[in-house]
């Protein structure tokens, strides 16, 4: 009986989220082609040139969600694939942070990047991993407030290399954080915020971390911030 209200809860999330982000990329397209279509020959190239971006944004939102939906399907599958190769986690997350240079410019938020100089490679999926840990530094700055700061911390721990992400924001409130991984779970926090999502990127986080042998964990107190963690096993060719 309990399994069949969890699968009924998640059902009703599934719908209510999902019919929500694909609302919005939707109406994008509706109203871009109604522009388009009255009579395009009196708009500006301009003009039609923001009507393309429009497009293409809306279009790549639906696909974003599409993908993230495939993925759980083959979680719970058992049958997602993942490619393994040697990774230097230093250049991988300084890659990762500076894709958010702009963001944290316009949100007043500062970030520190500590990396030791002697820490080995790490054997996983270079392109998830680096997905894990925008996500993981996206949802940092958003959930900062103003003027707010947030952390990458990496480090050896025994065979393992840990990925830390801390910021300063709103944290987790205690009931939702045994929820935290549970797919299309949102917490109270998330809502307020106002912030996109369907509540899936911390379940694929789980399951692809723990499929390429190692861990993921966090720590939070409400109203002081979070600390997201995950480790990787060190690759045996070692440092690059």
């Amino acid at each position: 009986f309990n399994r069949l209200v969890d699968a009924h809860r998640i059902k009703s999330q599934f719908i209510s989220l999902a019919s929500h982000q694909l609302r919005s990329p939707l109406s994008v397209l509706k109203w871009t082609l109604e522009m388009g279509q009255s009579d395009y020959q009196t708009y500006s190239p301009r003009e039609l040139e923001n009507f393309m971006t429009a497009l293409a944004t809306a279009t790549e939102n639906m696909v974003r969600l599409v993908d993230l939906l495939i993925d759980i399907n083959r979680i719970d599958a058992g049958t997602l694939a993942l490619h393994r190769e040697s990774i230097a986690p230093g250049q991988l997350a300084t890659q990762a942070l500076k894709h958010f240079e702009t963001f944290l410019q316009a949100a007043h938020i500062t970030a520190d990047l500590m990396i030791p100089d002697d820490l080995p490679n790490v054997y996983g999926d270079a392109k998830r991993v680096t997905a894990i840990l925008q996500r993981m530094i996206d949802n940092a700055i958003r959930y900062s407030p103003g003027q707010g700061s947030i952390a990458i911390r990496l480090e050896k721990t025994g065979k393992y290399v840990m990925f830390s992400v801390e910021d300063s924001g709103i944290g987790i409130p205690q009931a939702d954080q045994p929820h935290i991984f549970e797919k299309f779970f949102r917490s109270a926090g998330a809502l307020q915020a106002q912030t996109e999502g369907v509540g899936t990127g911390l379940y694929i986080a789980r399951a692809v971390i723990e499929k390429l042998g190692g861990n993921i964990s966090f720590a939070s107190e409400e109203g002081k911030g979070s600390r997201f963690s995950f480790t990787l096993p060190i690759s045996p060719e070692g440092v690059v």
